[in-house]
């Protein structure tokens, strides 16, 4: 019986789905993967992901129905230790906890500011159950020093640690010994892109 688990909402199309299906590929990896919704894009190639919910549907409903759930798996399981990813299952993995005893680490994939600025209800919403609900979890993980400062700085959180997004550098090197069909043309610039450009993420001296 494994007594680890991650949480995350889907393995749809993201960054933190990625990170989190490249974590579930890798050979050391002895844990289970806990879905909320059933959309997945990543494929895993060991594990067969627990799913809590058929489909999507009112966000608040789900979670409700999204914790009864997750609380009888924890129970039949006997995980002793959960990481959840994103904001949905990082409230989900924080709240159950206090029925179930079991270890939580949040951890924290986008700026707080970045995400919430467009919107003040959710802005609210979101820094209400940061603050008040996330400060009970055990350890929190961070992708970037900055993130680590900001979450830490604003909502008060701490038993933090930053923890960079892995790389598979054997397929990194693999990949690079490919041929590929493209000329390049002298005196035209080329840029290459990986991620978003935004503040939160690029840090320029």
């Amino acid at each position: 019986m494994k007594n680890k688990a991650i949480l995350i909402n889907s393995l749809a199309a993201g960054g933190a789905e990625k990170v989190v299906s490249s974590i579930a590929n890798s050979d050391g990896f002895d844990g289970d993967i806990i879905l909320i919704w059933p959309e997945q894009f990543f494929d895993l190639k060991f594990v067969s992901p627990k799913v809590l919910l058929n489909k999507k549907g009112f966000v608040f409903l789900d979670l409700i129905l999204a914790s009864f759930y997750l609380f009888r798996i924890i129970k039949k399981e006997g995980y002793t230790s959960i990481n959840s990813h994103l904001f949905w299952s990082n409230y989900l993995n924080v709240f159950v906890s206090f029925f179930t005893g079991h270890f939580t680490i949040c951890t924290h994939c986008v700026s707080f500011s970045s995400k919430f600025k467009n919107s003040l209800f959710l802005k609210f919403f979101h820094n209400f159950l940061i603050k008040y609900l996330l400060r009970f979890s055990d350890k929190h993980t961070y992708k970037s020093i900055e993130m680590k400062t900001e979450y830490e700085n604003v909502f008060g959180l701490r038993n933090g640690v930053v923890i960079f997004n892995p790389i598979n550098l054997q397929a990194l090197a693999s990949k690079s010994e490919k041929c590929i069909d493209f000329e390049f043309i002298e005196n035209k610039t080329y840029i290459l892109s990986v991620g978003r450009f935004h503040k939160t993420k690029t840090k320029i001296n």
